[in-house]
């Protein structure tokens, strides 16, 4: 649970030095005391910049005077400054809602001065006020409106800081392809216009960005790169988030606990007085986290205290959630469970309003041992569900995680092979220049022995004719050359198609194993671990009720690891078609037999609409395991007291066995991804029947291999209808 700097904060900084070395006076008047007054806006001005960020308090009395002159003289870009400053004042202070008010009065000013720049500004600010509201969609549309109007009106210092905003926006919500590519964008352009302020930051988000997809080495190298520039450039410092960052960097990736006390103590030490607080306290929390892992409890808890005795973690709800956790963890395993009661609650509670899973799974967890060795079997099952139910959430977010690393590591070999090709063009050009060079003095020089020597016209010929003759044979290798190349890209992009295919059913595979599985075996470990320490003191209704949840939980994963097997040896080439002649309507009342429990206690009606005469050939196993999973499917989404009707019918000269039923029907925007392996249309069942998403995709393969096709159609809330089609 390490604490990390916000580096929108810091970001801050450069939209006032960006818009504080560009501004004009604007309007232009003979009257000395107009212009006494708009001198005195520009002097504020530049010191309220100044102290904003150091000294917010003492800004805001410089903020005032530029208001009430603009007032008094009715002063539009005095507002602009104003309001601006107001806004970035609130933002600092993370009063996100009055910061938006200000920003959008500052833009209606913009409008009346006309200048593009002022406007430029101030959508870049409402941007990063809406990102760290976690509005995504305004933020998104403020931050593309930006980079459009700074791109039209080539202002091309905001324009890289827009790319800057952007890269961190889609950072923090694990975007990383799309991050990349805001970051290279603002990287190029910062290194062309050479501003060393701005590249601070730049390699700063670099460094995070490889944090976040395991890339040890690349994540210092930037994040060195971007200390060294600032101890350069002190117009600003930045140094001491950044050694929190490798210090993270060193905890997280490399379990080095040494060095990652060694970068938390570097952070204290470099921070300046403005920023002491935060950074302080951040590196507190995360020396505490090193103990903790250590198992120095003592020492672990020294640091946690600390930042807990400290009034200002109030003003970081995420930072106090966090030590009051750890400090419930620290007096549980030192058996003062009176105290840590009060902090797991308090510190899951703080957790559960802000969101934050990881905190939440572990208080959960600890809250759950408590309970469990003072006797209260009841509270601590219930900490039990609620603990799987995080881990599960958690799990999920991993998997998501790991996809989106896996989309960074494909756009980083796009990119290498793009670059590849690049080259590989630009040499066939090389020789093509060349060629067409030596074409050209060729032909000078055969002119002018043709003038002068014009007696050995035919041995010139000659000669030159042989020469055409090789120039053309050079052309031809060239085609050849490029047919080549053509052949050895598209045996690339095939061979990059499969392993992104392959890659997509490993992640599909794993993403399964470690929800759908993990969760119900850590709950029988969890459970049957209960009972076993536990067995003598629950009552036998309890033991009854346990027991019948395991028996489900077994029942519904030993389902999930049959599909599993089964789309395996699919996927092998293991499952053949063996082909005969079947009787249909047994064949599929044999299938339904098999959900007379779930179809009795649903109160579903259940009727099969089958000729008795009807025959197919095919193979008698694939078929019943498609039926079944249709039917299984339909149970599972239909009401109580609902209908579900098997019936057969021709449809060009096809014959169709079709599964309909009365259900909840599915999302017309979802039924065109049904059977896609890496789609996420995963929903309990109408009694939340759990669903792992397998088996229509094990229809699918199934039906491939009969040479049949599964036709869906649905209408949402009214029901769908499954159809496989010979």
């Amino acid at each position: 649970m390490n604490i990390k700097p916000d580096l929108n904060k810091y970001l801050l900084i450069i939209v006032f030095l960006l818009g504080n070395q560009f501004l004009s006076y604007g309007q232009s008047k003979n009257n000395t005391s107009f212009q006494a007054d708009t001198a005195s806006i520009s002097r504020n001005y530049k010191l309220a910049g100044n102290l904003l960020y150091l000294f917010p308090d003492s800004a805001r009395k410089h903020i005032d005077t530029i208001f009430m002159l603009s007032k008094k003289r009715n002063y539009a870009e005095g507002f602009f400054r104003a309001h601006n400053l107001y806004g970035i004042r609130h933002l600092i202070s993370n009063d996100l809602d009055q910061a938006l008010v200000q920003f959008k009065k500052s833009l209606k000013y913009t409008e009346k001065l006309k200048t593009p720049r002022s406007k430029a500004i101030i959508l870049g600010n409402i941007g990063l006020a809406y990102s760290k509201s976690y509005k995504q969609d305004s933020a998104v549309h403020y931050m593309n409106l930006t980079l459009e109007y700074t791109e039209e009106y080539k202002i091309n210092d905001l324009h890289s800081k827009a790319q800057l905003d952007l890269a961190n926006f889609y950072l923090d919500r694990g975007n990383y392809v799309k991050a990349a590519q805001s970051l290279v964008k603002a990287r190029s352009e910062t290194e062309v216009t050479r501003d060393s302020v701005f590249l601070i930051y730049v390699y700063s988000t670099f460094g995070l960005l490889y944090t976040k997809v395991n890339k040890f080495d690349l994540a210092l190298q930037y994040l060195t790169k971007s200390i060294e520039i600032n101890r350069k450039v002190m117009k600003l410092n930045h140094i001491a988030n950044n050694y929190l960052n490798i210090g993270e960097l060193y905890f997280n990736s490399r379990k080095n606990y040494d060095s990652a006390l060694y970068y938390y103590r570097k952070a204290i030490d470099e921070v300046l007085p403005h920023d002491k607080w935060s950074i302080e306290q951040a590196a507190i929390i995360n020396q505490g986290n090193v103990f903790l892992q250590r198992s120095q409890l003592d020492s672990a808890k020294k640091y946690y205290q600390t930042a807990y005795d400290d009034p200002l973690i109030y003003t970081q709800p995420n930072r106090r959630a966090a030590v009051l956790v750890n400090l419930g963890l620290y007096y549980l395993e030192t058996k003062d469970y009176r105290k840590a009661s009060e902090y797991l609650k308090g510190g899951y509670a703080l957790a559960d309003s802000l969101g934050i899973l990881l905190y939440k799974k572990n208080a959960l967890g600890a809250l759950y041992r408590l309970d469990s060795i003072q006797g209260d079997f009841y509270g601590a099952f219930n900490y039990l569900k609620a603990y799987q139910n995080a881990s599960d959430s958690l799990n999920a977010d991993e998997a998501n995680n790991k996809i989106a690393i896996y989309e960074f590591e494909q756009f980083l070999v796009e990119q290498k092979f793009n670059n590849d090709a690049l080259v590989n063009e630009n040499n066939l050009k090389s020789k093509l220049i060349t060629n067409q060079r030596w074409f050209l003095w060729l032909s000078l020089a055969a002119s002018f022995i043709l003038l002068i020597l014009i007696y050995r016209l035919f041995l010139n010929r000659r000669k030159i004719s042989r020469l055409l003759r090789q120039l053309s044979e050079k052309n031809t290798d060239l085609l050849s050359m490029n047919k080549k190349l053509e052949l050895g890209n598209q045996t690339l992009n095939e061979q990059q198609q499969q392993l992104k295919e392959l890659n997509i059913t490993k992640d599909k595979f794993f993403a399964i194993l470690g929800h759908d599985l993990k969760g119900p075996i850590s709950g029988f470990q969890e459970l049957l671990g209960l009972l076993q320490e536990q067995w003598y003191q629950i009552d036998e209704a309890k033991k009854l009720e346990y027991l019948n949840m395991l028996y489900s939980t077994s029942e519904k994963t030993h389902k999930l690891l049959q599909d599993l097997l089964s789309w395996g040896k699919a996927q092998q080439g293991l499952v053949k078609c063996q082909k005969e002649i079947i009787s249909v309507k047994p064949a599929i009342q044999s299938v339904a037999q098999l959900f007379e429990g779930q179809i009795k206690q649903k109160e579903l009606n259940l009727t099969i609409d089958i000729p008795d005469d009807l025959s197919l050939n095919t193979d008698p196993v694939l078929f019943s395991q498609i039926i079944q999973n249709f039917l299984n499917n339909a149970i599972k989404f239909t009401h109580r007291k609902g209908s579900i009707n098997i019936k057969s019918n021709l449809v060009d000269s096809k014959q169709q066995i079709c599964v309909t039923d009365s259900g909840i029907g599915i999302p017309e925007n979802k039924l065109g991804h049904l059977f896609d392996l890496n789609a996420d249309f995963n929903r309990p069942g109408t009694d939340k029947e759990k669903s792992s998403g397998m088996g229509l995709i094990l229809c699918r393969e199934f039906a491939s291999i009969l040479e049949a096709k599964i036709v869906v159609s649905s209408t949402e809330g009214e029901g769908s209808s499954f159809c496989l089609k010979f």
